[in-house]
Order: C-alpha cells, then structure tokens, then sequence
C-alpha cells in the first residue's frame, strides 16, 4: 500500500529469497502496446531522436478510462483509490518507457538489430528518468469521485450510514500533470488520466508533437493540404482486447517502420519475458527501494 508496507513485504520474502529470485512485477508491461515502445522507439530512432524532446513534443498522455465502477469491490477500493490503484504503479512504468533513454540500433551483416541492454544498465537509465521527475504539485492535479460513489459504499457496507457523504474522499477520477528537471524535457507534460465509471472503456499512451515540425508541404499549397500535415501523434494501444489493430498507431506525417504483436497473452509474456531474461518488465529490489526514498515519481 505504501513503502512502509512495502519494505516489511520485502524484508518477509527476503527470508526465503535472495535478491536475485525476487522480480516486482507490472503486469502492465506485459501488455502488447507497451511491450512495444521500446523496439518501436528503437526501430524508428533516426526518425525520432530529433523529435523525441522538448522542441519536438507538445504533450505525452498516458490514459486508461472505465466504464466499471468499484461496486462490489470497493472496501478494498476506499483504502487506496485511483493513484495508488493505478497511477503510480501502471502509468509511472509507462511514462518511464517514453522518457528515458534509448540505445541505438546495430547493423550486423547488412541488416539492423536492436541492442539488447544488460539488466542493470537498462535499470539505471528508467531510474534516471524517474528521480528527475518533479513531485506532482496540486496545481497541476485534477482528482474527483463518480456520482454513485457514496451510495456504492453504503450498497457494499463500508458506510454505515448512506448520506454520510463526506466520510471517503477516497479519488475514483485522476489526472495529473508531471514534468521532469531533465532540459531534454523541460515544460513538457506528461498527462496521467485515470477513472472509473466513465463514458468509455480505453487505454492508450500517446506523443503529441508540435505541429511545426510535421507541415511538410510548401507555403502556397492549398489550405485543405495544409490542414492534413497540421500536427502528429503516435498511439501505443494498450488494451489487449483491441488488438485487432496494430499495437502502435502513427501519423502519416511520420515514416516510420511498424511493429510486430507478440504471439502471447499478457500474463504469458511476463513469464515468456522471465524464462528469456529479458530486462524490460521487471525490477528488483533495492534499486525500487532506493527511488521512492528519494522522493521523485
């Protein structure tokens, strides 16, 4: 629930696990959208490196809306609401994968391959990207309930009296504005929105960029023409249910490669991920520790 609890969970494995047999998993970056920003971005980078900082970017959001309420779960819900639920775990993992760092690409025997990172440098460039964050300040914060909220913890036993209304300001709806001490990224927001019992049912990651940058057409070509370069944005699709569409979604005005779908299921490939080795959908221990002492994120 916080680092307290976290660190005496920790320290109760710990007893029968060392540090390495110990992974922190986000089920989330088993998800095929966000299991492809990293080789998208690696694939593209050429194309994205100029592009991907503050004089290229406008906004970088990350969403996920329910049309789900808490009805039938929200004892639980009440305690830890919106942020702890989702936003600073599923939405912080996902804004690390858009701010930090990228390798290249290497070119062996005439074709491109990504370079794999080792684990700890792989590590080391998410955490830079998350202690340069600015704490989140109330300003830049928008937090709500769903109207129904009360009477669903009344429904549920939680209240135990239904127009005590101003028992729980436990958030059901947040979103917040980050931005990062990084001059790569200066004044940049990174939006994180998340709800339940809203008008729709999605979950996406998107890179707004300035629209400067993508009006690759002459002065004197006719406004309607203009119009269609004015702005582009890439999508990450991180619902697994729409993936009928391909993971990541790009503007025109991008040229840009497209990107492959794991043959897995998200759980699946958090194991496939594990048996593999691979770098990307965990994290250990003391280094987690370590972050959140800091206090950034």
């Amino acid at each position: 629930r916080d680092l307290t609890s976290a660190g005496k969970l920790m320290k109760e494995i710990s007893e029968f696990l060392s540090e390495e047999e110990i992974y922190l998993v986000d089920h989330y970056l088993g998800k095929v959208g966000v299991q492809q920003m990293l080789p998208f971005r690696s694939r593209n980078k050429k194309v994205l490196d100029p592009l991907w900082n503050r004089g290229g970017v406008q906004l970088v959001e990350v969403v996920m809306k329910e049309r789900l309420d808490v009805k039938g779960r929200s004892r639980f819900y009440d305690r830890y609401g919106v942020v702890r639920d989702v936003l600073q775990n599923h939405h912080t993992e996902i804004m690390a994968q858009l701010l930090m760092e990228m390798k290249g690409r290497k070119e062996e025997e005439g074709r491109e391959e990504d370079i794999q990172l080792p684990h700890e440098e792989f590590l080391t460039m998410k955490l830079k990207a998350l202690s340069d964050l600015y704490p989140p300040r109330g300003k830049d914060s928008l937090l709500g309930q769903y109207s129904a909220y009360h009477s669903h913890l009344w429904e549920d036993g939680v209240l135990t009296s239904p127009g005590n209304v101003s028992s729980s300001r436990t958030p059901t709806f947040a979103s917040v504005s980050v931005f990062s001490r990084d001059p790569k990224w200066s004044h940049v927001p990174f939006v994180l929105t998340a709800g339940k019992d809203l008008n729709e049912r999605t979950a996406y990651a998107r890179v707004v960029f300035k629209e400067q940058h993508f009006s690759m057409v002459s002065p004197s070509t006719s406004k309607e023409l203009l119009h269609c370069c004015n702005g582009a944005d890439i999508v990450f699709l991180i619902q697994d249910e729409v993936m009928g569409q391909p993971g990541v979604l790009a503007s025109n005005c991008l040229h840009i490669s497209g990107s492959l779908e794991p043959p897995f299921p998200e759980w699946e490939r958090e194991i496939v991920t594990l048996h593999d080795s691979c770098p990307y959908t965990f994290m250990h221990p003391p280094p987690v520790s370590t972050h959140s002492l800091s206090g950034a994120g």
